[in-house]
Order: structure tokens, then C-alpha cells, then sequence
């Protein structure tokens, strides 16, 4: 469970099997964090 509360981005997600690992979900950034408030920066 995660959450982006005060704005820290959310860390990645990595699924690990077998010894194999692969990142599920990328780390967030801050574009990500902003994507949708940019219509009410401007």
C-alpha cells in the first residue's frame, strides 16, 4: 500500500520470481505528481 501524500512521489514497484526481478510500476515523478492540477496552475 502507498500513497503521495504531501507530494512525495511513490516508490517503484519490483515483482521478484525465481531470483528474476522486473519493476511492475516505475517510480512516480514529479509530472506524474502534477498531472492532473496543471489546468488549475496556469
Amino acid at each position: 500500500m502507498s500513497s503521495n501524500y504531501n507530494s512525495r512521489p511513490r516508490a517503484a514497484e519490483v515483482a521478484v520470481e525465481d531470483g528474476k526481478h522486473r519493476v511492475i510500476r516505475k517510480r512516480e515523478c514529479f509530472e506524474d505528481l502534477i498531472a492532473l492540477e496543471k489546468d488549475f496552475l496556469k
